[in-house]
């Protein structure tokens, strides 16, 4: 036997008892050590912890997974040994099930993106900002998908409008610290709606959560008041916030 393919013999065979991820040309070292969502949160930071053994463990923030295996096919496809873990509610972003639903990885320019069919999600390393977080990508529509009527339209050159479901709104927001701050607080008009619960006229700052999906609304204590989704990009024209009083 040459010495080449006795070389590939030795290769196969400890392959077939290391962790895939040791043996797959694409499992190199960037991929490997702590990866965070770049974001600010009350508690916790979520993570994705990969080790050289073909280990890896995630936290939401407060649930999490620990001693599961992944490993890298020739392909590039990743195999993930999910695990069962705790279903506590707290501010997080769910970290551990977009590991474990991606199909593939890559690395590229410092961050981690796992491809999901449910869209990607791209991670950094810790102490990096959010990829894409910046008032171009933030830009748009957020709405209430209980009462879609609750809106709140952002521009990115920083003016908001939009509608708490019986007043208009009005005001400028600014990025910092990983969060969407109002700038003043919003100016509202008065109409009097029965019935309506105007919480977003009560708001003061909004984190991004689910991986930019949705948008946490705090009050000025941090007080949670509700969540807003990002709407369709056909949705996102300042000009259609709806005018709830008719007018």
């Amino acid at each position: 036997m040459r010495a080449s393919a006795r070389a590939l013999v030795v290769l196969g065979a400890l392959c077939a008892v290391l962790p895939l991820a040791a043996c797959s040309p694409r499992a190199s070292a960037e991929m490997l050590g702590e990866w965070r969502t770049g974001l600010s949160y009350d508690g916790d930071e979520p993570y994705l912890l990969l080790e050289e053994n073909g280990r890896w463990s995630a936290s939401d923030g407060c649930n999490t997974v620990v001693d599961a295996r992944w490993s890298l096919g020739a392909d590039g496809a990743l195999t993930v040994d999910d695990q069962p873990m705790t279903m506590i509610g707290c501010d997080g972003d769910a970290v551990p099930s977009a590991f474990s639903t991606a199909r593939s990885v890559t690395v590229s320019d410092g961050t981690l993106v796992l491809h999901r069919d449910e869209g990607d999600v791209v991670l950094v390393r810790p102490g990096a900002d959010a990829p894409g977080l910046t008032a171009q990508e933030l830009a748009g529509r957020w709405a209430d998908v209980d009462a879609p009527e609750v809106v709140l339209d952002l521009a990115a050159e920083g003016t908001l409008s939009g509608s708490d479901g019986c007043n208009r709104l009005m005001g400028s927001w600014e990025l910092h610290d990983g969060r969407l701050q109002w700038q003043g607080g919003l100016a509202t008009t008065r109409m009097h709606c029965p019935g309506v619960d105007t919480w977003l006229s009560g708001s003061a700052f909004a984190q991004p959560r689910g991986f930019g999906s949705w948008l946490r609304i705090l009050d000025a204590d941090g007080v949670e008041l509700g969540h807003l989704q990002r709407s369709a990009p056909d949705a996102a024209d300042p000009s259609a916030t709806p005018d709830p009083g008719g007018s």
